[in-house]
C-alpha cells in the first residue's frame, strides 16, 4: 500500500511537491499509546505510563512476597518440634514439601479472592483517577482470568518455595541440639528487609519528584497570562465575516476586559501551512507553527513584543503582514527580522513584511521546547473568540455573554472553555501518575511496616531472656530500646543508600520527557531517607518499648 501511495503521488503531483511528501502508515489502534508525531491530530498518551503503572503494581507484589517469606522463616521456629515428630514417624521430604507449599497456596488463593472483591469495590475510585472506564467482565475476558491464575501460581511459588524447602529439609538432630532455625537464616531475612525498604524508599523519592515536577509545570510562567481567559468557539462561517461587530457588542458587557478573534489559540491546534522568508533557501528554514489572529490577540493574552510592533486596526496593510516569535528569528539567523518579507505560496497569499517579533512563550505543553511560530491575519479562518474577563466577575459576565449569543449565532448553542483548564488537561497523564505513585507509595510503606512489625516482634521474643538479664544488671529502658532498634535502623539506612542512585537515574530518565523540568535536588533524597527511617522507628518502637519495660522476673522465666 505504501509503495502504491508513493506511485500515486508521483503520477498526480509535480516532481518537486511529490519529493517533499513522505507518506507513512500506522495502525489505528496503536496511535493512542505509540504515536508521537509533530502536530499530532489529537492529544494521546504514551505506552511508558502503562509500564510505570505496571511496575508500581509489581513493586507492591514483591514487597508483599518478601514479607511473606520473612515472616514464614520467623515463624518456622515454632514448627521445629512438629517437623521433628513428623520426620521421626516416617514423613518424607516430598510430603512435607507438598504440605507447606499447599499451605502457602491456600493463603494466596484466599488473599486473591479478597483482592478481587476489594478491586471491584475500588474500581470506581481507580476509574476516577485514570479518567477511564475499566470493568470486570469475567465471562468474556479470558486474559483477565488467565492472568489472575498465572499471578496466583507465580506468587505462590515465589513466596512458598523457599520456606517449604527450608522446613522440609530440616534435620531433627538440629532440634535436639536446640539450634534455632530462624537464626540460621537471619542473614537472608536481613536481605529481605533491605530489599523491602529499598523499594519503599524508591517509591517515596518517585512520589516527591513527580509532585515537584507537576507543581513546576502547573506554575511555570508561560510567557502569557492564561488566567481569566475564556475561549468561545463559533461554528457558523457567517460569524467570521462579522467578528468586528460582534466584538464591539461583547465589549459593552462591563465584565469583559478585552476580546480577540482567532482561528486557533495557544494550547490548541495550529495550521501546518508552510511560510518562507524571501531570500533564504527553503532547506535552511525551520518548520513553523502558525497562529491566525486579529489585531487584539497580543493584548488579550498579554504577550510582549521583543521588537517592532503588533497588528493594528489603523494599518490596513497589516492584513498581509506577519509577526514571528524570537525562536523563529533565532533559527532563521535573523538579528533584525523586521521588514523581511514572508510568503505563503501554498494558499496564494502574497509576500508581506514581518512587522514585529513576539517574545517567546510556550505555545504547547512543557513536554516540547518552544518552537518557531508566526502570526498572520486571515479573517475568513476565524473560529473562536478569546475573552479576558475581569477578576471576580466570571459568572455574571458569562451569563450576559450567553444572553447575547442567541442573537450572534442562533443556530448553535453557547459553549466555552477556560484557557487555564485547557493547559491543565495537557498534564492529565502526569497528574494521574503522581496520584498513583502517592497511593502505591502509601501501600508499599504500609505493607513494609507490617512485615517489619512482625519480624521485630519475633526478634524481641527470641531475646526475652537477654533483655531480662540486661535489666537485672542495670540496663535502662532507652538503652534496651536503642539496642533492639539499631540493627534494623542500620538495615533501613543501607536500603536508602542503595535506593538513592537508582532513584536518581530513574527520575532523571522520566524527567527527560519534559523539555522544561525541575532538577532532582539533594534534599529530595534527604527527606525520603528521613521518612523511611522515621517510619521504621515508629513501627518498631512499640515492640521495643514493650520488651524493654517488661518485668525482668517474667523475662527470665520465659522458655
Amino acid at each position: 500500500l505504501l509503495q502504491k501511495t508513493k506511485k500515486l503521488l508521483t503520477q498526480h503531483l509535480s516532481d518537486t511537491l511529490a519529493a517533499n511528501i513522505s507518506p507513512i502508515l500506522q495502525p489505528l489502534a496503536g496511535i493512542h499509546l505509540h504515536s508521537d508525531l509533530y502536530r499530532e491530530i489529537a492529544a494521546n498518551t504514551d505506552i511508558k505510563y502503562i509500564y510505570i503503572f505496571g511496575s508500581l503494581g509489581l513493586f507492591i507484589i514483591i514487597i508483599a512476597c518478601l514479607n511473606f517469606i520473612n515472616l514464614a522463616i520467623a515463624q518456622a521456629a515454632k514448627r521445629m518440634n512438629e517437623i521433628g515428630i513428623r520426620k521421626a514417624n516416617g514423613a518424607s521430604v516430598k510430603s512435607l514439601l507438598i504440605q507447606y507449599l499447599g499451605e502457602a497456596f491456600m493463603l494466596i488463593i484466599v488473599a486473591t479472592l479478597i483482592a478481587v472483591v476489594l478491586a471491584s469495590l475500588a474500581l470506581p475510585f481507580v476509574n476516577n483517577i485514570l479518567a477511564t472506564q475499566l470493568s470486570f467482565h469475567w465471562n468474556h475476558n479470558t486474559t483477565l482470568i488467565i492472568g489472575l491464575l498465572i499471578l496466583v501460581v507465580t506468587v505462590g511459588l515465589a513466596t512458598g518455595i523457599y520456606p517449604a524447602i527450608m522446613l522440609a529439609t530440616f534435620k531433627p538432630l538440629q532440634i535436639i541440639k536446640n539450634k534455632s532455625l530462624a537464626s540460621s537464616h537471619f542473614i537472608f531475612r536481613k536481605t529481605m528487609v533491605v530489599l523491602q525498604f529499598f523499594i519503599t524508599t524508591f517509591l517515596i523519592i518517585a512520589a516527591l519528584v513527580s509532585n515537584k515536577q507537576l507543581h513546576y509545570i502547573q506554575n511555570k510562567k508561560l510567557g502569557f497570562d492564561k488566567d481569566q481567559v475564556v475561549i468561545i468557539p463559533f461554528n457558523d462561517p457567517a460569524t467570521a465575516k462579522h467578528v468586528d461587530a460582534i466584538k464591539e457588542q461583547l465589549k459593552q458587557i462591563p465584565g469583559v476586559e478585552s476580546i480577540s478573534a482567532s482561528g486557533n489559540t495557544v494550547g490548541g491546534s495550529d495550521y501546518g501551512i508552510p511560510a518562507h522568508i524571501v531570500g533564504i533557501p527553503k532547506d535552511q528554514q525551520p518548520q513553523m507553527r502558525c497562529l491566525v489572529v486579529d489585531e487584539d490577540f497580543l493584548g488579550t493574552y498579554k504577550m510582549q513584543l521583543a521588537s517592532g510592533r503588533g497588528f493594528s486596526t489603523e494599518m490596513p496593510s497589516d492584513s498581509s503582514a506577519y509577526l514571528i516569535n524570537e525562536e523563529a528569528a533565532s533559527q532563521l539567523g535573523l538579528k533584525n527580522p523586521v521588514d523581511q518579507l514572508m510568503e505563503m505560496p501554498a494558499i496564494g497569499r502574497k509576500a508581506g513584511p514581518i512587522i514585529g517579533v513576539v517574545r517567546n512563550f510556550n505555545f504547547k505543553s512543557l513536554h516540547e521546547k518552544i518552537s518557531p511560530l508566526y502570526f498572520m491575519i486571515q479573517r475568513g479562518w476565524f473560529t473562536e473568540f478569546s475573552v479576558r474577563i475581569k477578576t471576580g466577575q466570571i459568572s455574571n459576565t458569562l451569563a450576559q455573554i450567553k444572553s447575547k449569543w442567541s442573537s450572534i449565532e442562533p443556530t448553535y448553542p453557547f459553549t466555552y472553555t477556560f484557557l487555564d483548564e485547557t493547559f491543565s488537561n495537557m498534564y492529565h497523564s502526569e497528574t494521574r501518575t503522581a496520584s498513583l505513585v502517592r497511593i502505591f507509595s502509601f501501600l508499599a510503606i504500609f505493607i513494609a511496616c507490617l512485615g517489619l512489625f512482625g519480624l521485630f516482634a519475633h526478634v524481641a521474643l527470641q531475646r526475652t531472656k537477654e533483655i531480662g538479664i540486661r535489666k537485672v544488671l542495670g540496663a535502662s529502658v532507652p538503652g534496651i530500646v536503642a539496642l533492639l532498634s539499631k540493627e534494623f535502623i542500620g538495615l533501613i539506612c543501607i536500603a536508602t543508600l542503595f535506593a538513592f542512585p537508582v532513584s536518581w537515574w530513574a527520575m532523571n530518565k522520566w524527567l527527560q520527557n519534559f523539555a522544561y523540568r525541575t532538577p532532582v535536588e539533594w534534599w529530595v533524597f534527604l527527606i525520603a531517607g528521613m521518612i523511611a527511617i522515621f517510619i521504621a522507628l515508629v513501627t518498631i518502637s512499640f515492640q521495643a518499648i514493650k520488651a524493654a519495660i517488661a518485668n525482668p522476673v517474667k523475662s527470665l522465666r520465659t522458655e
